[in-house]
């Protein structure tokens, strides 16, 4: 089963409980959240205030099992975050909520499934090709 939500208290809940799972299901995520937690959950809210984030939760036996972050404009899904809890990790919640997500965007029309950076197995299990990331640094004299 799967509940998704886009904005108002289900979705401050839902996005609290993403961040628990976050740090449970990985100590960088943890770290990531201890450094950056207020920007991420300020950026999660400024995109819901628009209705361009969404948050689905996969149960497993009626229990949240993985949360996963999207971020969705222009036809365009971008997987930004997820978690799972390592209760579930012997049924692999973590890539079952990935690949429900990718699932969920095709069957609902959209045209491109962006997983972002980085180079995690999961997102060549599920059909992600590498695309180079470019850095280019601003500034102003």
């Amino acid at each position: 089963t799967t509940v998704s939500t886009r904005s108002g208290p289900e979705f401050q809940s839902a996005l609290e409980a993403l961040t628990e799972m976050m740090a449970l299901s990985h100590d960088e995520k943890g770290e990531f959240l201890l450094r950056y937690g207020d920007f991420f959950r300020t950026a999660a809210n400024a995109m819901a205030e628009h209705g361009l984030a969404l948050i689905t939760t996969v149960f497993v036996d009626g229990a949240p099992a993985a949360r996963v972050l999207s971020f969705e404009c222009g036809g365009v899904s971008y997987l930004y975050n997820s978690g799972y809890d390592p209760r579930f990790a012997n049924v692999g919640a973590g890539l079952i909520s990935k690949a429900y997500v990718l699932r969920d965007a095709i069957e609902r029309g959209l045209h491109t499934f962006d997983f972002l950076r980085g180079d995690e197995d999961y997102k060549r299990h599920l059909g992600g090709l590498a695309k180079p990331v470019i850095t280019a640094t601003f500034r102003q004299h």
